[in-house]
Protein backbone atom coordinates (compact mmCIF):
# COMPACT_ATOMS: atom_id res chain seq x y z
CA UNK A 1 0.00 0.00 0.00
CA UNK A 2 1.44 3.41 -0.98
CA UNK A 3 2.19 6.18 1.51
CA UNK A 4 -0.69 8.23 0.04
CA UNK A 5 -3.22 5.41 0.40
CA UNK A 6 -2.11 4.64 3.96
CA UNK A 7 -2.75 8.23 4.98
CA UNK A 8 -6.12 8.40 3.22
CA UNK A 9 -7.07 5.11 4.87
CA UNK A 10 -5.99 6.41 8.28
CA UNK A 11 -7.85 9.68 7.79
CA UNK A 12 -10.97 7.82 6.71
CA UNK A 13 -10.85 5.61 9.78
CA UNK A 14 -10.41 8.67 12.00
CA UNK A 15 -13.36 10.41 10.34
CA UNK A 16 -15.62 7.38 10.72
CA UNK A 17 -14.58 6.93 14.33
CA UNK A 18 -15.39 10.54 15.09
CA UNK A 19 -18.81 10.17 13.46
CA UNK A 20 -19.80 6.79 14.83
CA UNK A 21 -18.64 7.19 18.43
CA UNK A 22 -20.37 10.58 18.90
CA UNK A 23 -19.39 11.37 22.52
CA UNK A 24 -21.94 12.91 24.86
CA UNK A 25 -20.08 16.18 25.56
CA UNK A 26 -21.58 18.99 23.99
CA UNK A 27 -6.66 25.21 12.90
CA UNK A 28 4.85 28.46 9.37
CA UNK A 29 6.91 27.74 11.95
CA UNK A 30 8.76 25.61 9.37
CA UNK A 31 9.32 28.61 7.10
CA UNK A 32 10.41 30.94 9.90
CA UNK A 33 6.71 31.47 10.72
CA UNK A 34 5.99 32.87 7.27
CA UNK A 35 2.59 34.45 7.07
CA UNK A 36 -0.21 32.24 5.78
CA UNK A 37 -3.07 33.34 3.57
CA UNK A 38 -5.98 31.20 4.79
CA UNK A 39 -6.64 29.85 8.25
CA UNK A 40 -6.58 26.11 8.67
CA UNK A 41 -9.95 26.23 10.25
CA UNK A 42 -11.55 29.22 8.71
CA UNK A 43 -13.74 31.26 11.07
CA UNK A 44 -17.42 30.82 10.41
CA UNK A 45 -20.69 32.21 11.58
CA UNK A 46 -22.05 31.10 14.93
CA UNK A 47 -23.47 27.56 14.89
CA UNK A 48 -27.07 27.21 13.74
CA UNK A 49 -29.60 28.13 16.40
CA UNK A 50 -32.68 26.85 14.54
CA UNK A 51 -35.64 28.44 12.82
CA UNK A 52 -35.65 31.50 15.10
CA UNK A 53 -32.26 32.59 13.73
CA UNK A 54 -33.32 31.85 10.14
CA UNK A 55 -36.20 34.31 10.44
CA UNK A 56 -33.89 37.17 11.36
CA UNK A 57 -32.57 39.59 8.75
CA UNK A 58 -29.62 40.56 10.95
CA UNK A 59 -27.41 38.19 12.95
CA UNK A 60 -23.94 38.43 14.44
CA UNK A 61 -21.74 37.66 17.37
CA UNK A 62 -18.29 37.41 18.92
CA UNK A 63 -16.07 34.45 19.73
CA UNK A 64 -12.81 33.64 21.52
CA UNK A 65 -11.07 30.45 20.35
CA UNK A 66 -8.00 29.03 22.17
CA UNK A 67 -5.86 26.54 20.20
CA UNK A 68 -2.71 24.63 21.05
CA UNK A 69 -1.22 25.71 17.68
CA UNK A 70 -2.02 28.02 14.78
CA UNK A 71 -2.26 25.41 12.04
CA UNK A 72 -2.91 26.48 8.47
CA UNK A 73 -3.53 23.89 5.77
CA UNK A 74 -1.04 21.40 7.19
CA UNK A 75 1.57 23.96 8.25
CA UNK A 76 2.47 24.98 11.81
CA UNK A 77 2.30 28.77 11.91
CA UNK A 78 3.04 29.11 15.63
CA UNK A 79 5.29 27.34 18.13
CA UNK A 80 2.66 27.13 20.83
CA UNK A 81 -0.80 28.16 21.93
CA UNK A 82 -2.74 31.01 20.33
CA UNK A 83 -5.94 32.94 20.99
CA UNK A 84 -8.19 33.73 18.01
CA UNK A 85 -10.84 36.42 18.60
CA UNK A 86 -13.53 36.61 15.93
CA UNK A 87 -16.53 38.87 15.30
CA UNK A 88 -19.13 38.89 12.54
CA UNK A 89 -22.37 40.46 11.38
CA UNK A 90 -24.65 38.99 8.69
CA UNK A 91 -27.65 40.28 6.76
CA UNK A 92 -29.42 39.16 3.58
CA UNK A 93 -26.77 36.57 2.76
CA UNK A 94 -23.79 38.90 3.26
CA UNK A 95 -21.32 38.49 6.12
CA UNK A 96 -18.67 40.97 7.27
CA UNK A 97 -16.18 39.50 9.74
CA UNK A 98 -12.86 40.07 11.45
CA UNK A 99 -10.39 37.52 12.86
CA UNK A 100 -7.09 37.91 14.73
CA UNK A 101 -4.20 35.79 15.98
CA UNK A 102 -2.79 36.52 19.45
CA UNK A 103 0.37 34.58 20.42
CA UNK A 104 0.08 32.93 23.84
CA UNK A 105 2.97 30.43 23.66
CA UNK A 106 6.71 30.75 23.19
CA UNK A 107 8.22 32.26 20.05
CA UNK A 108 8.17 35.54 18.14
CA UNK A 109 5.41 38.03 19.04
CA UNK A 110 4.59 36.32 22.32
CA UNK A 111 1.91 38.34 24.10
CA UNK A 112 1.06 40.28 20.91
CA UNK A 113 -1.26 40.18 17.93
CA UNK A 114 0.63 39.23 14.75
CA UNK A 115 -2.23 38.87 12.25
CA UNK A 116 -5.53 40.63 11.54
CA UNK A 117 -7.87 39.36 8.82
CA UNK A 118 -11.02 40.78 7.26
CA UNK A 119 -13.74 38.81 5.41
CA UNK A 120 -16.61 39.74 3.15
CA UNK A 121 -18.72 36.84 1.86
CA UNK A 122 -22.05 36.16 0.22
CA UNK A 123 -23.87 32.87 0.81
CA UNK A 124 -26.71 31.37 -1.23
CA UNK A 125 -28.72 28.21 -0.56
CA UNK A 126 -31.19 26.38 -2.79
CA UNK A 127 -32.59 23.09 -1.51
CA UNK A 128 -29.56 20.85 -0.83
CA UNK A 129 -27.09 23.09 -2.73
CA UNK A 130 -25.15 25.94 -1.15
CA UNK A 131 -22.62 28.44 -2.47
CA UNK A 132 -20.40 30.94 -0.68
CA UNK A 133 -18.21 33.45 -2.52
CA UNK A 134 -16.00 36.02 -0.86
CA UNK A 135 -12.82 37.98 -0.42
CA UNK A 136 -10.39 37.64 2.48
CA UNK A 137 -7.67 40.18 3.27
CA UNK A 138 -4.70 39.40 5.53
CA UNK A 139 -2.81 42.08 7.44
CA UNK A 140 0.42 40.82 9.02
CA UNK A 141 2.02 42.50 12.02
CA UNK A 142 5.77 41.94 12.41
CA UNK A 143 5.89 38.84 10.15
CA UNK A 144 9.30 39.78 8.80
CA UNK A 145 9.25 40.33 5.03
CA UNK A 146 5.78 38.84 4.50
CA UNK A 147 3.56 41.39 2.71
CA UNK A 148 -0.16 41.79 3.27
CA UNK A 149 -2.25 39.93 0.72
CA UNK A 150 -5.77 38.80 -0.13
CA UNK A 151 -7.62 35.86 -1.65
CA UNK A 152 -10.83 35.35 -3.55
CA UNK A 153 -12.66 32.22 -2.38
CA UNK A 154 -15.50 30.01 -3.55
CA UNK A 155 -17.09 27.14 -1.62
CA UNK A 156 -19.68 24.78 -3.10
CA UNK A 157 -21.48 22.04 -1.17
CA UNK A 158 -24.31 19.59 -1.64
CA UNK A 159 -26.11 18.00 1.32
CA UNK A 160 -27.24 14.37 1.38
CA UNK A 161 -29.19 13.93 4.63
CA UNK A 162 -26.65 14.40 7.46
CA UNK A 163 -23.71 14.24 5.05
CA UNK A 164 -22.41 16.73 2.51
CA UNK A 165 -19.78 16.85 -0.24
CA UNK A 166 -17.90 20.11 -0.64
CA UNK A 167 -15.09 21.88 -2.41
CA UNK A 168 -13.32 25.13 -1.57
CA UNK A 169 -11.26 27.08 -4.13
CA UNK A 170 -8.97 29.98 -3.18
CA UNK A 171 -6.67 32.12 -5.34
CA UNK A 172 -4.41 35.00 -4.34
CA UNK A 173 -5.47 38.19 -6.12
CA UNK A 174 -3.13 40.69 -4.44
CA UNK A 175 0.50 39.73 -3.80
CA UNK A 176 1.06 36.15 -5.02
CA UNK A 177 -0.78 35.87 -8.34
CA UNK A 178 -1.19 32.23 -9.35
CA UNK A 179 -1.05 30.92 -5.78
CA UNK A 180 -4.02 28.58 -5.81
CA UNK A 181 -5.40 26.21 -3.19
CA UNK A 182 -8.26 23.74 -3.50
CA UNK A 183 -9.85 21.32 -1.05
CA UNK A 184 -12.48 18.65 -1.61
CA UNK A 185 -14.08 16.52 1.05
CA UNK A 186 -17.08 15.06 2.79
CA UNK A 187 -18.73 16.47 5.91
CA UNK A 188 -21.14 15.18 8.53
CA UNK A 189 -23.41 17.30 10.74
CA UNK A 190 -26.10 16.24 13.19
CA UNK A 191 -28.08 17.69 16.09
CA UNK A 192 -27.48 15.36 19.04
CA UNK A 193 -30.17 17.04 21.16
CA UNK A 194 -31.86 20.44 21.50
CA UNK A 195 -28.64 22.10 22.74
CA UNK A 196 -25.81 20.05 21.22
CA UNK A 197 -24.61 19.44 17.67
CA UNK A 198 -21.76 17.58 15.99
CA UNK A 199 -19.82 18.57 12.87
CA UNK A 200 -16.94 16.65 11.27
CA UNK A 201 -15.15 16.47 7.94
CA UNK A 202 -12.54 14.55 5.98
CA UNK A 203 -10.78 16.35 3.11
CA UNK A 204 -7.86 16.37 0.68
CA UNK A 205 -6.04 19.57 -0.33
CA UNK A 206 -4.18 20.56 -3.52
CA UNK A 207 -1.67 23.42 -3.88
CA UNK A 208 -0.33 24.99 -7.09
CA UNK A 209 3.40 25.35 -7.73
CA UNK A 210 3.19 29.06 -6.87
CA UNK A 211 1.33 28.35 -3.65
CA UNK A 212 3.79 25.69 -2.49
CA UNK A 213 6.84 27.74 -3.48
CA UNK A 214 5.51 30.75 -1.56
CA UNK A 215 4.44 29.06 1.65
CA UNK A 216 6.47 25.83 1.86
CA UNK A 217 9.44 25.96 -0.50
CA UNK A 218 9.33 23.35 -3.30
CA UNK A 219 8.25 24.77 -6.66
CA UNK A 220 5.77 21.98 -7.42
CA UNK A 221 2.04 21.54 -7.77
CA UNK A 222 0.88 18.63 -5.63
CA UNK A 223 -1.82 16.91 -3.66
CA UNK A 224 -0.62 18.56 -0.47
CA UNK A 225 -2.47 16.98 2.41
CA UNK A 226 -5.22 14.93 3.96
CA UNK A 227 -7.06 16.21 7.03
CA UNK A 228 -9.93 15.53 9.41
CA UNK A 229 -11.84 17.81 11.81
CA UNK A 230 -14.47 17.33 14.50
CA UNK A 231 -16.36 19.84 16.67
CA UNK A 232 -19.14 19.65 19.24
CA UNK A 233 -21.20 22.78 19.87
CA UNK A 234 -23.18 23.13 23.09
CA UNK A 235 -25.62 25.96 23.90
CA UNK A 236 -26.10 26.39 27.67
CA UNK A 237 -28.35 29.37 26.80
CA UNK A 238 -30.04 30.51 23.59
CA UNK A 239 -27.19 32.93 22.73
CA UNK A 240 -24.01 31.52 24.38
CA UNK A 241 -22.19 28.48 23.01
CA UNK A 242 -19.14 26.37 23.84
CA UNK A 243 -17.35 24.47 21.05
CA UNK A 244 -14.52 22.01 21.77
CA UNK A 245 -12.85 20.96 18.53
CA UNK A 246 -9.90 19.02 17.13
CA UNK A 247 -8.19 18.72 13.75
CA UNK A 248 -5.52 16.49 12.21
CA UNK A 249 -3.50 17.09 9.03
CA UNK A 250 -0.73 15.19 7.27
CA UNK A 251 1.31 16.33 4.27
CA UNK A 252 1.24 13.71 1.51
CA UNK A 253 3.93 14.78 -0.96
CA UNK A 254 7.44 13.64 -0.01
CA UNK A 255 9.10 16.89 -1.17
CA UNK A 256 6.69 18.94 0.94
CA UNK A 257 7.17 16.67 3.95
CA UNK A 258 10.97 17.05 3.68
CA UNK A 259 10.63 20.86 3.56
CA UNK A 260 8.97 21.18 6.99
CA UNK A 261 9.83 20.11 10.52
CA UNK A 262 6.41 18.73 11.40
CA UNK A 263 4.47 17.25 8.47
CA UNK A 264 1.88 15.62 10.76
CA UNK A 265 -0.02 17.93 13.08
CA UNK A 266 -2.81 17.75 15.65
CA UNK A 267 -4.73 20.79 16.84
CA UNK A 268 -6.99 20.85 19.91
CA UNK A 269 -8.99 23.91 20.92
CA UNK A 270 -12.09 25.26 22.56
CA UNK A 271 -14.18 28.28 21.54
CA UNK A 272 -16.59 30.34 23.64
CA UNK A 273 -19.00 32.56 21.75
CA UNK A 274 -22.10 34.73 21.90
CA UNK A 275 -24.47 35.27 19.00
CA UNK A 276 -27.67 37.14 18.30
Amino acid sequence: MSNFMRKVWFGGCLFLALVLTRPCFAQSEDQGESAPGLEQSEPSEAPDQGSEAEEKNLTGGVEADVNNRYIWHGLASSRGAVLNPYAWVSAYGFTLAGWANYVLGQGPNQGQFNELDGYLTYAYEKDAFSLEAGYEHYYYIDWGDSPDTGMATLTLSYAIKDFSVFTTQAVDVVEYGGAYLAEVGVGYAKDLDDNTSLESSLYVGFGSDKFNETYIGPDIGAVNLVGADVAFTYYPTKTIYLRPHAGWTSLLNDDLRDAVKQPDLLNIGVALGWGF
